[in-house]
């Protein structure tokens, strides 16, 4: 199914099933949220995709919550702590785990051999999401936002989700 498809579904009013939570079910299954697990255990996300759609879903979502540059650059001080204390090339991992979160969906649906399955880019917001006092204003955010939605059509996402905005 690709967008069109999507959006005739909706237009026509037809249920159209999304996923469930992939941080909740990451716990579920026993494991920490806070890694994504996109490195350490990639064989997981693609069980819980592969879950997802023998559930039923028609649309997977990546494991990407909260995943961008601002939201590594903020477990530092500022630039100097995070060049002191954080890993080389920190701030380009965002774009590497994106490319691997939709990599696993892909593997997925493939693997099931279920091409109309979308792939939702889980977007979220820059700043910690359940303070939206704190979200910086739109001037000082478009760009990371559009560099992180190329990235994300860049990999391969079929659609984005934006949550919790």
């Amino acid at each position: 199914m690709g967008y069109t498809e999507l959006k005739n579904r909706i237009d026509d009013r037809k249920v159209t099933f999304l996923d469930g939570g992939i941080g909740t079910e990451i716990l579920r299954r026993g494991y920490t949220w806070a890694s994504h697990q996109l490195k350490s255990e990639p064989e997981l996300n693609l069980e819980i995709h592969q879950d997802y759609i023998n559930a039923g879903a028609n649309v997977i979502t990546t494991n990407t919550f909260q995943l961008s540059k601002r939201s590594f650059r903020n477990h530092f001080a500022n630039e100097k702590h995070l060049a002191a204390l954080g890993a080389p090339g920190l701030l380009d991992r965002a774009r590497e785990l994106i490319h691997e979160s939709v990599a696993l969906a892909d593997n997925a649906r493939s693997s099931l051999d279920r091409k109309n399955i979308l792939i939702a880019a889980s977007i979220t917001t820059l700043e910690w999401c359940f303070r939206p006092d704190q979200s910086p204003d739109i001037e000082e955010i478009y760009d990371e936002y559009l560099e992180e939605l190329t990235d994300y059509a860049d990999a391969g996402a079929d659609i984005f989700l934006f949550e919790t905005f």
